[in-house]
């Protein structure tokens, strides 16, 4: 994304980026904590100041990032999609919206094993919705054949409907996001859960990947799927390293897998672009991020096994059974709950 008025003005324009994600971080966060009092009635004052604190200055740095990597370095140029200023300023609020409800997902998702419905509908509505409406906010088209020579956005393979019909591409490009992130996913979950036989993922995550599917499009979350095992060995180690709980929910890895696809998608997709003119070469690249996917649950099922001194806060540890419905050494009525 380049914008004439952010090279003009540089450090007012990050120092803004920094606040507005205060301000989001804050938002969502008591966003977060309204959905989770209704669950875990006794949350204490103090956790709701601490995940206050974190959300905000998290985001804000999540913010300032993307700045400095899509708009400084210009990481999502790419010579397929050119849409105009307007276009590049809507897609920079689009996506920012998506990081700011992907934070808010990660609180809850860490707190209480739980991806909420009411923010998985509120992100499908403004992921679909903005696509149709503004046409002009993908990451990709698509479908062109990336494997002839492109001459900017209307070169000879370039299809002229997507031009004539932005609306409907647009609409187009967030139903197969939510498709291909949900229909991935739940393929994944039914494979591992027989494998292990047990439930490995919850539905939430089904609904997580379609959601970002709905903001990026196929071909991102496709890099979303084959990131998330790496994101998440590196949580995972965090979390023990840091004297956290050994049970990982999964929403985190597919969140932070989802912003480095945002902050990285040209370097990304350019060494890669033809192998998403060859179907043969997709099947490939899905089947073996589902293996390293598949791999990843069967590992943090072994990490889990692995006894640790647990602190306070998770000192009544869930087993993979029954770790939706206990948080902070208080036994929650059983109830059907996404992980």
């Amino acid at each position: 994304m380049n914008f004439p008025w952010i090279e003009t003005s540089w450090p007012p324009t990050l120092c803004g980026f920094i606040f507005a994600g205060l301000v989001a971080g804050w938002i969502v966060s008591i966003w977060s904590e309204s959905l989770l009092l209704r669950q875990l009635p006794e949350w204490s004052p103090k956790g709701q100041r601490k995940t206050r604190l974190l959300a905000s200055s998290g985001t804000a740095l999540l913010f300032g990032c993307y700045l400095w990597l899509v708009c400084g370095f210009q990481n999502q140029l790419i010579s397929e999609v050119q849409p105009s200023e307007f276009g590049r300023l809507c897609q920079l609020v689009f996506q920012l919206s998506l990081i700011s409800l992907l934070v808010a997902i990660t609180i809850t998702d860490l707190w209480d094993y739980a991806v909420m419905d009411q923010m998985i509908l509120v992100g499908l509505a403004i992921g679909l919705g903005g696509q149709c409406l503004s046409g002009e906010l993908q990451m990709q088209h698509l479908w062109i054949d990336w494997n002839a020579e492109q001459i900017g956005i209307k070169g000879p393979d370039f299809p002229l409907w997507i031009d004539q019909y932005r609306h409907l591409h647009g609409l187009a490009v967030g139903l197969t996001g939510m498709l291909a992130g949900a229909g991935i996913t739940w393929l994944v979950r039914a494979i591992s859960s027989k494998l292990l036989g047990q439930e490995t993922m919850g539905m939430g995550d089904v609904t997580l990947m379609a959601m970002i599917g709905s903001f990026l499009g196929w071909q991102p979350v496709l890099f979303v799927f084959a990131l998330a095992p790496l994101t998440g060995v590196v949580i995972s180690i965090l979390q023990r390293a840091l004297g956290g709980k050994s049970y990982v929910p999964y929403g985190p890895f597919l969140a932070l897998a989802s912003y480095l696809v945002l902050c990285f998608w040209s370097q990304l997709w350019t060494p890669l672009r033809y192998v998403f003119g060859h179907p043969p070469s997709i099947i490939g690249v899905v089947g073996g991020a589902g293996v390293a996917f598949v791999l990843l649950l069967i590992l943090l099922r072994l990490y889990r096994a692995i006894p640790i001194r647990e602190s306070a806060r998770y000192s009544s540890e869930p087993t993979p059974a029954d770790s939706d419905h206990m948080i902070e050494n208080h036994d929650v009525e059983s109830r059907n709950r996404q992980s």
